[in-house]
């Protein structure tokens, strides 16, 4: 016998002040990025790719060996 399947039940969210926090736009890799707390005396960091909730980032003065792995949620903004 064929037994329905039942939806789900939709709750709203428990805290109200719960924030959703959004990616920046689809980053590509080769882009100037900034990280939260960046020092403005800093350059903006070379965005080499992401993966999951990992992003690898570099200093261009650095050379192409060196990297840095960060949070994706510590990337606040393009440095345009």
């Amino acid at each position: 016998m064929a037994q329905a399947i039942s939806q789900p039940e939709l709750r709203p969210c428990e805290s109200p002040k719960a924030k959703v926090l959004m990616f920046p736009q689809r980053l590509q890799p080769g882009s100037f990025v900034k990280l939260l707390h960046h020092p403005h005396d800093l350059p903006a960091f070379e965005l080499i790719h992401c993966n999951g909730r990992r992003c690898w980032v570099r200093q261009q003065a650095w050379g192409s060996a060196v990297f840095w792995e960060v949070s994706r949620l510590s990337i606040t903004a393009d440095a345009s």
